[in-house]
């Protein structure tokens, strides 16, 4: 393959490394492409580097949310060093497609008795790379062409080495998408016996709860676990006058506050399209509120400002319950 000196990344090449969700540079030399196009390509951001000598298609890498990036990550590492070893912690889980939050960037691995033993080299932990301990048997699985620890055992260690929220937000997920049960979660975190976290580990087995449909509302939620905000339903059923369900909300609040999660940006540029949606959205929480509820709205960005977010809720629920009277439930 010839190119000039400030050609753009091939189309042929770029579908090649989407289709295989990472490349080597020895694949892309096998492409025709130079050490050169690398650098340069490497410079354009048109590649990413996941970990020396692999990369990533960078408009597919910038486009991923974290979960995805670390299941990209993942496999590229694994089909490079993972002989011998299963994924762990939440390079498992995002292998899974379960959600991952405030965890780090490395890629984690346990030994994989089932699996020959790796070469000597591959042995050292690289700078993207975490060897823990070997768990029992009974918690690898095969995932496709790949070995990993359980999801419940991957959310058992991700709660004990990254805390309750992270774990919290695995847990969730893994609930939600009927990757395990609760009894799945507490079993692991009896097998893994850990030695370190297992109470955080055991509070996140006591309130995950697998309603609960993205990381931000499980992140709010457990913002008002932690300040002792309330008594909180996920996903709690609406009822009309007429005794039917007209509205499904993300959290309820003692039964009085409706907390909204809207994400990055539910209501984007304000077209047509847009404008319908927003006027729809009114309506429907109009129509709460006449019922008898007050309705609090939270963004991604509140979330990086707990203490101001929880101050809020706390006087929107103190309102709504002078408004309302005593906690009632629902309906």
């Amino acid at each position: 393959m010839t190119t000039r000196a400030n050609s753009p990344l091939p189309t042929t090449v770029g579908v090649a490394v989407r289709l295989r969700g990472h490349a080597t540079t020895g694949d892309l030399r096998d492409m025709g492409c130079s050490d050169a196009d690398l650098r340069r390509w490497r410079r354009s951001g048109e590649l990413v580097a996941l970990r020396r000598g692999v990369f990533a298609l960078g408009s597919t890498w910038r486009a991923a949310p974290p979960w995805e990036r670390q299941r990209i990550r993942a496999l590229a590492v694994y089909d490079q060093v993972g002989r011998g070893r299963a994924l762990s912690h939440h390079s498992a889980l995002a292998v899974h497609r379960v959600q991952v939050f405030g965890v780090d960037e490395r890629v984690h691995f346990v030994p994989d008795p089932a699996e020959p033993p790796a070469r000597k080299r591959e042995r050292r932990a690289a700078p993207t790379v975490s060897l823990h301990p070997g768990v029992p048997a009974e918690l690898l699985v095969t995932w496709g062409e790949r070995r990993t620890v359980t999801v419940a055992a991957a959310v058992a260690q991700v709660a004990a080495s990254f805390g309750a929220e992270a774990g919290l937000v695995s847990a969730d997920s893994a609930l939600n998408l009927g990757r395990m049960s609760r009894g799945d979660l507490r079993s692991a975190i009896d097998t893994l016996r850990l030695r370190v976290g297992r109470r955080t580990a055991e509070l996140v087995a006591k309130l995950a709860d697998g309603r609960s449909e993205s990381s931000g509302e499980t992140r709010v939620r457990w913002l008002l676990h932690q300040c002792g905000i309330g008594d909180v339903e996920p996903q709690a059923a609406i009822i009309g006058d007429d005794g039917r369900a007209f509205a499904r909300v993300d959290l309820l609040v003692d039964g009085v506050l409706v907390v909204e999660y809207d994400g990055e940006s539910k209501y984007g540029a304000a077209d047509s399209a847009d404008f319908a949606v927003l006027k729809k959205e009114k309506r429907r929480e109009d129509r709460i509120r006449r019922a008898g509820f007050d309705v609090e709205r939270v963004v991604a960005a509140d979330l990086w400002e707990p203490a101001a977010l929880a101050r809020r809720l706390a006087t929107a629920l103190a309102t709504a319950r002078e408004r309302y009277g005593p906690v009632r439930g629902p309906g």
